[in-house]
């Protein structure tokens, strides 16, 4: 996965994450089993969410595992309405952001809604 940040929305609430380790380690697993986020790279990619079974030695339960669902960014204008509907309501809100590019709307996006 090259193009980072992660973005996940859950319903609305916008998280981004630097690293899909850290997106992984933050995410619950029965959360995704319930389908509450939707996973996007930075460039509109098309995220897949799933729970596993931990590795050998690392404890019991699961864990949540992220890879792409898609080679191609065909979920862009998806990412950039949520990104510019979670913006409208937030100090960074200019309207210049309604036609700004993504990668203008994932780094604004980022300055808020970053998970450290």
């Amino acid at each position: 996965m090259d193009d980072l940040p992660i973005v996940l929305d859950e319903n609305g609430n916008i998280l981004i994450f630097n690293s899909r380790k850290h997106a992984e380690g933050y995410l619950e697993a029965i959360d995704v089993a319930n389908g509450e986020y939707v996973g996007y790279d930075g460039a509109g990619r098309l995220l897949t969410l799933d729970v596993v079974p931990r590795p050998s030695g690392s404890g019991r339960g699961e864990s949540v595992s992220i890879d792409l669902a898609e080679h191609d960014p065909a979920h862009a204008a998806d990412l950039r309405h949520k990104l510019v509907a979670a913006l409208r309501d937030t100090d960074l809100w200019r309207d210049a952001l309604e036609k700004a590019p993504l990668d203008e709307l994932v780094t604004t996006a980022t300055q808020r809604f970053k998970v450290l």
